[in-house]
């Protein structure tokens, strides 16, 4: 998206805003900055700037973008990329138990989950709620990728999905339809494809049964293949109030006509569709102690042939007066090599409104190709309030952080975050 449209986005809100004596605004900003060296012992000064903002007028009309700005090292030239943006207009007013479930109609780039499906949408959403526990999500328009810098409509996807909650549980059902044309001014009649999909799913609480087990099964299907596309079942269980445990599986592919780089990343490691299994348990001895446990082992194969993965976590949070403490250690071995890393997380509340963060890692990398080396990641920062008394809304998080590792001697920068909230 060029940057006069930026503008007029921009004015549009302000001029909202300011018209609106009842308007409710929330707004934040984010600018860092920092200095690494690259490969070739190169200094490099990276710029990223971030800024969201949420309008609502006293008709409710809702008004959100998220946008950014850096300067793209790798292309040297400043980039600006509208990640969100949209206006949100409702036509009901959601229900007396259920309030925020408002019918609506969102226009613009937004996020959109559906299926398995996570993408930017360049296009509309329409949630209809017949009741408090029951409605549709209609949706359709052309998937933005983060490389493209205007609107472009090669890919597109459109599709429905109804819930509804029945029998104690929570039914999810729905339709995607997927297009992605090739064609280039170069080649203007080169083909497009089509994929076709349903998916469902279900969320099932089993409060009756002993240990009291929680239920989420997705699954989606291929109808042009009729194939068992992709898939996640999750299972836990509660039998006491300090000890949760449960099991995970899944089934997960990229599409063809997913973005170049998530298929082209994933077609690296693997050329066939991974599944995994996994296990995790959470032990809280005490209200101030927590410790969890997370593992989870993976099939696929890669060019080279049948290949495992395994992946295992151990974190423990401790709240000690006006400290907290997070040590932890992770580890992963799989076809791309193996990598142990220990880490802490420390956090100290001064008072309600200031507070120091510090957090280190270690990692011991052995990777694929026989490099064996060490990476070290520091960060460390302040919450404040600037102006407790004239803005007591505004808050501020600066941060410091650097890392180093066999391709950066050195990567260091500055972080800080400001908000601003109106209600």
């Amino acid at each position: 998206m060029k940057f006069p449209l930026y503008v007029l986005l921009f004015f549009l809100v302000t001029s909202a805003t300011s018209g609106s004596a009842n308007a409710l605004i929330s707004s934040e900003a984010t600018l860092s900055g920092g200095y690494y060296q690259d490969s070739s012992e190169r200094s490099q000064t990276p710029v990223f700037f971030y800024w969201n903002l949420n309008h609502t007028a006293a008709n409710g009309i809702e008004t959100y973008f998220d946008l950014g700005a850096n300067n793209n090292l790798l292309e040297n030239r400043w980039g600006f990329y509208l990640y969100q943006g949209y206006f949100t207009i409702p036509f009901s007013s959601g229900f007396e138990t259920a309030p925020s479930k408002k019918s609506r109609i969102q226009l613009g780039r937004q996020l959109l989950t559906e299926g398995f499906e996570m993408d930017i949408l360049d296009g509309v959403q329409v949630p209809f709620y017949w009741s408090e526990n029951g409605g549709v999500n209609l949706h359709g328009g052309a998937s933005y990728f983060m490389q493209q810098d205007r609107y472009d409509t090669h890919s597109q996807i459109y599709g429905a999905t109804a819930h509804q909650k029945l029998f104690g549980g929570m039914w999810k059902g729905g339709y995607l339809h997927k297009t992605k044309s090739f064609d280039t001014p170069a080649i203007p009649t080169a083909p497009s494809f089509n994929e076709n999909y349903a998916h469902a799913s279900v969320m099932y609480s089993f409060e009756r049964l002993p240990f009291h087990p929680f239920l989420l099964a997705k699954s989606q299907w291929n109808l042009q293949s009729r194939t068992y596309d992709q898939g996640y079942g999750e299972l836990s269980f509660y039998p006491r109030d300090s000890v949760s445990f449960g099991a995970t599986y899944s089934k997960r592919q990229p599409s063809a006509l997913d973005a170049l780089d998530t298929l082209l990343v994933f077609r690296i490691f693997s050329i066939s569709p991974v599944f995994s299994t996994g296990g995790f348990i959470t032990f809280t001895p005490k209200e101030d102690l927590r410790f969890q446990a997370n593992l989870r082992h993976s099939l696929y194969s890669s060019p080279a042939g049948a290949e495992s993965g395994d992946e295992q976590e151990l974190t423990a949070t401790w709240l000690h007066g006006r400290a907290t403490w997070i040590p932890g250690v992770a580890h992963v071995k799989s076809y791309g090599g193996e990598f142990w890393e220990p880490s802490l997380t420390f956090r100290f509340d001064f008072t309600n409104t200031a507070s120091l963060r510090v957090q280190g890692a270690i990692a011991d990398i052995k990777k694929i190709n026989g490099i064996q080396a060490k990476a070290y990641s520091g960060r460390a920062g302040m919450d404040f309030r600037p102006l407790p008394t004239l803005a007591p809304r505004l808050s501020a998080l600066v941060l410091g952080e650097a890392e180093s590792n066999h391709i950066f001697k050195v990567d260091g920068r500055v972080i800080a975050f400001l908000s601003y909230l109106l209600y």
